[in-house]
């Protein structure tokens, strides 16, 4: 009888132990901000060669070629 009621008691038990469902994780924060750049600016330092966005970590540039030749290549810059 008192295995019965033991195996009973586990089976009750059993499922509202192991019914329970976590919480899903919050939402992870951004790594970074981003940057949008306006049309402009973007055909401007097409146009002329500039900086678009200069980080501690990140420099963009915008340029274009007018003639043929090699191609410039800065070590330290990738």
């Amino acid at each position: 009888m008192k295995y019965l009621l033991g195996l009973a008691m586990m089976l009750v038990a059993a499922p509202a132990v192991y019914g329970q469902t976590a919480k899903p994780a919050p939402p992870a924060a951004p790594l970074s901000n981003v940057v949008f750049l306006d049309h402009d600016k973007v055909a401007a330092a097409l146009a002329k060669g500039g900086s678009l966005v200069s980080a501690s970590d990140v420099i963009v540039s915008g340029s274009h070629r007018v003639k043929p030749g090699q191609v410039e290549v800065h070590d330290h810059e990738m």
